[in-house]
């Protein structure tokens, strides 16, 4: 299978673990090497920043988000946004569950169809409802503004993977900028609104975190508050979405699997707790291996500010520093040493959740990436994905693959950093209870 990632694969078989290419004229390292991810994104962290080309395609349509800032801009939205994801971890998954609802009601039972579009329609509505209060209903039936918005929202992205640096100067690309930007901006008037008049005194106190409310106890100004929310807003969209999708494309081929976590599913009695939620290890090694073998990791980017080293990779055995000269690109290939047999073994590509029982997760496996900028909603993925993968298991049966290719295939699409979902994932999911 001929992918963009199967192909840096064997480049790095070939060439070793760190090599540099000349790519639109400027150098750029790529490294499997697990200390030099290390350095690239924690311990010389100051060293490097995002991509000059990147950050200025993105500008129009995030603004000074925390995707696209550097220095103390981007620490004061760190600041603003991760405390929000550690209270929201820590709550029960009652809202959650309202939604995950609404997705079953939508299952057809007995016959085959493709479940990401369903997966996203659900996490379209969590995502909408945990940063502005309120989702856009995508799990409706009706046409609404949301969903404009969203289809808006999804071309955007798609144009700046396509497009790069050309996106920006497109008059019909500013303009569907504008028209996402409004929508935004109405829920930031909304939650503006909510602190300037305060509630009545009978009013019953909000129970749950939202994104946007907690940063408009710190931020008033409008421009600001949806430049950090079009910065969240991104990764939320989709990526627990392709993460559960994976995760069912991998159990419909290893339907043994499904029925050994099925035993443990059905014992598991509600309420549904963060903490009971976060002991089914079994759960969360399916879906480490998922993302391990499948994505929805890819790579990341980082420009040298100033020059600098990469502990490992020079000389004729790789074992030297390498020098990183200011300007130099460094590409960090998360997919890749996900894939790298000396770390993993020779079934490197097989599909073996068992291997992470006795595994603890390092510098080889940073799918939500490494150090400062390590994504703020990681354990909210892993409990949101362990969740619906247990009440899938308490109400199906088995599932079955109905894929007419049985190997997966990539399709990118713009979530912090490529992201691959299959093509095809239609699943036939037998044997109500």
């Amino acid at each position: 299978m001929a992918t963009f990632f199967r192909l840096y694969e064997q480049q790095f078989a070939q060439l070793g673990k760190t090599w540099d290419e000349t790519l639109r004229g400027q150098t750029t390292i790529n490294t499997i090497e697990p200390l030099n991810l290390q350095a690239v994104l924690a311990k010389d962290f100051d060293s490097f920043g995002t991509p000059q080309n990147r950050s200025g395609a993105m500008r129009p349509l995030f603004g000074k988000s925390i995707i696209n800032t550097e220095g103390a801009e981007w620490k004061h939205s760190r600041a603003l946004i991760k405390p929000t994801f550690t209270k929201a971890e820590l709550s029960d998954v009652t809202q959650f569950d309202t939604f995950v609802e609404r997705f079953f009601e939508l299952l057809p039972e007995g016959e085959a169809f493709d479940i990401q579009p369903l997966l996203h329609r659900l996490f379209l509505d969590v995502s909408t409802d945990f940063i502005f209060g309120t989702s856009i209903d995508a799990l409706g039936a009706g046409k609404s503004e949301a969903e404009e918005f969203n289809k808006s929202f999804k071309r955007l992205c798609v144009s700046l993977v396509s497009d790069g640096n050309l996106a920006g100067r497109d008059k019909e690309w500013l303009q569907a900028c504008g028209d996402t930007h409004r929508f935004i901006d109405q829920q930031v008037a909304r939650a503006l609104k909510q602190v300037n008049d305060p509630p009545e005194k009978d009013a019953l106190p909000r129970n749950r975190y939202v994104v946007l409310d907690e940063m408009t106890k710190e931020i008033r100004d409008p421009i600001q508050l949806r430049d950090l929310v079009m910065g969240v807003f991104l990764p939320a969209r989709e990526a627990t979405s392709i993460l559960v999708g994976n995760c069912l494309f991998q159990l419909t081929r290893h339907p043994e699997i499904w029925k050994r976590l099925r035993t443990t599913a059905l014992t598991i009695e509600a309420p549904f707790t963060f903490e009971k939620l976060k002991s089914l290890v079994d759960f969360r090694y399916v879906l480490q291996e998922t993302i391990r073998t499948i994505g929805p990791a890819a790579r990341v980017a980082r420009l040298a500010k100033k020059d600098t080293i990469l502990p490992k990779g020079g000389g004729s055995d790789q074992q030297s520093p390498v020098l990183v000269k200011k300007g130099t690109t460094v590409c960090c290939g998360i997919w890749c040493v996900q894939h790298d047999p000396d770390i993993w073994g020779e079934d490197v590509q097989e599909f073996k959740p068992e291997r992470w029982q006795n595994r603890t997760a390092t510098w080889e496996y940073i799918p939500f990436s490494g150090g400062p900028r390590t994504c703020p909603a990681m354990q909210q993925s892993y409990i949101h994905g362990i969740y619906l993968l247990v009440r899938l298991m308490q109400r199906f049966k088995r599932i079955e693959n109905q894929d007419s290719v049985f190997e997966w295939s990539e399709r990118w699409t713009f979530v912090l950093k490529a992201e691959m979902v299959s093509k095809s994932r239609c699943i036939q999911i037998n044997d109500y209870n």
